[in-house]
């Protein structure tokens, strides 16, 4: 973390004094994320999707079934686009149903 603290407290110096609001994208890595909250505690945070994506394929190995991943995969990329909050709180309960009764 301390990594990270100092980087991003580099950042800071050039950038705030700029007045400038900052949004970061990352990976979910939790040194990132203490660092980013403690040098700029304003500054919106989100992960990335790539990420976001890969750290669900890890969740379900092969031998949950590559169907059943695959279709996980289908409904959270739907979620993540879903052009109404009605889309969105169907997918995500689908999503939710789907993922505990595979278990």
């Amino acid at each position: 973390m301390d990594n990270w603290r100092w980087f991003l407290q580099r950042i800071s110096e050039v950038l705030v004094d700029e007045g400038r609001q900052l949004t970061f994208i990352s990976d979910r890595h939790g040194a990132i994320i203490d660092a980013v909250r403690t040098v700029f505690p304003a500054s919106a945070h989100g992960f990335c999707l790539y990420h976001l994506k890969e750290n669900l394929k890890k969740k379900y190995p092969h031998s949950v079934g590559s169907s059943f991943k695959d279709h996980i995969l289908w409904l959270f990329c739907k979620l993540l686009y879903a052009p109404t909050v009605e889309e969105y709180q169907d997918t995500l309960k689908k999503l939710r149903d789907d993922r505990f009764n595979n278990n």
